[in-house]
């Protein structure tokens, strides 16, 4: 894609049936990956309560309640992120894919430190969060090539992990290793957990 022709994400508020795919998981169940929108407020008040405490511990979200819904549906083409979900048969919210397009000075340094230089105009971050009964139902590798597809819509040719991935999150590591990820490095967060930071090129 041309920078000339890249996509903002006004153009996914304005045009969102645009940029929703219908896709059918391994059970048979159609689901729907779809631009978040002003209107989800409720839907994902309840898919961040209903997340367990294993899977809050994995993701960043800073509460799990109507407050953060109400924040990140009040945000849509706000900041500097763009919000997908993924929506089941019964309508129920079931997943939340985040990507954010600037990379701070603190995560270009922490590259460098990997002998690593960023191209920050063509990366963006990535972070993905599945309801607890659709984890490991192959929904993660459903979805990826439209992860790719968006990032490319957006003029990106790189993506990274928002906040790099636990280092005991085994299960999320082969994830996204089987779609093309390197580990580049790793450091410890304020909580002195070990992360991985992983990059893929597409």
């Amino acid at each position: 894609m041309n920078e000339e022709n890249k996509l903002i994400l006004q153009d996914f508020e304005q045009n969102p049936k645009q940029y929703t795919w219908e896709l059918q998981a391994q059970s048979g169940e159609k689901i729907t990956l779809r631009p978040l929108l002003h209107t989800d407020i409720e839907g994902l008040t309840s898919f961040l309560k209903n997340l367990s405490t294993e899977t809050r511990r994995l993701s960043t979200f800073d509460s799990y309640d109507k407050v953060t819904a109400t924040e990140l549906c009040n945000a849509i083409s706000k900041y500097d992120k763009l919000r997908f979900v993924l929506e089941s048969q019964s309508k129920e919210i079931v997943g939340l894919i985040e990507f954010t397009l600037d990379i701070p000075q603190n995560v270009v340094d922490t590259y460098t430190s990997y002998e690593l230089k960023l191209d920050t105009d063509h990366t963006c971050r990535f972070g993905p969060t599945l309801a607890d009964k659709y984890q490991s139902k192959g929904l993660g590798s459903l979805i990826f090539p439209y992860v790719v597809k968006i990032a490319k819509l957006l003029g990106k040719k790189h993506i990274i992990l928002y906040g790099g991935v636990f280092a005991d999150n085994i299960r999320a590591i082969k994830y996204y290793e089987k779609h093309g990820f390197k580990i580049v490095g790793k450091y410890n967060n304020d909580d002195g957990i070990e992360n991985l930071d992983m990059i893929l090129s597409i």
